[in-house]
Parts: structure tokens; sequence; C-alpha cells
């Protein structure tokens, strides 16, 4: 599903990658974005898309399991080296992390900020 959003956003480009040990990369678009940030200001470079689903309903961005700065035994503190290792080799410009838990606006700002 992830992968359908983004090719409507990014463009038909986007590659998804099969379920597994994914280095940090479900799925990934080289190029110029279509629609993405806007129609007149779009992304270019490698983009990186990242989906974090759970099948618990009430999950939410702010669970400790999820997000913790003091942490790094977390979803997004695993994330990081990840982060880290593409941006090094410059096979990232841009981060999609997407998600189905709730994101408050305060977590929202958190989690950019500690992945920025």
């Amino acid at each position: 599903m992830i992968v359908s959003l983004c090719m409507k956003i990014l463009g038909v480009g986007v590659q998804g990658f099969a379920k597994g040990p994914d280095g940090g990369c479900d799925a990934k678009f080289i190029g110029t974005a279509q629609h993405y940030p806007s129609d007149k200001n779009q992304w270019s470079g490698t983009m990186i898309i990242q989906a974090k689903h759970t099948n618990r309903f009430y999950s939410s961005c702010s669970d400790k399991n999820f997000y913790s700065e003091k942490s790094s035994h977390t979803v997004i503190g695993e994330e990081i080296p990840r982060i880290k290792k593409l941006r090094a080799a410059k096979q990232l410009d841009y981060y999609m992390l997407f998600t189905n838990r709730r994101l408050s606006a305060t977590a929202h700002t958190k989690i950019t900020e500690y992945i920025s």
C-alpha cells in the first residue's frame, strides 16, 4: 500500500522491495518527485521509504517501544544507524517514514528532529 501511495506522489519509478531485512529501506525513488512536497517545489534526489506497521489497534508514535530519546532500542532508534549508513554512502537525500500508529504534533516534532 505504501509503495502505491508513493507512486502517486513521487512517480511510477518507486521501487518496492520484498519483506525481510531491508537495511532501512522498504522502497526507493531516484529522480524528481512529481507532487512532493508540492507540485511547484518537488524533492529531487534519492528518497528512501520506510514503513513501520503494527497490528496493535491503539498504538502511538509516542509509545516507548516506538520512540524514546533515552533509548536506541526502539523502532526509530534502530533505524538511525541504517539511516546514517545510507547517508554516508550517499544513497539517501530524503527519508520518508510511514506508520499506521497515531501521531501527535509533539511526537511528530520530536521524531523529525531525532531522525534529522
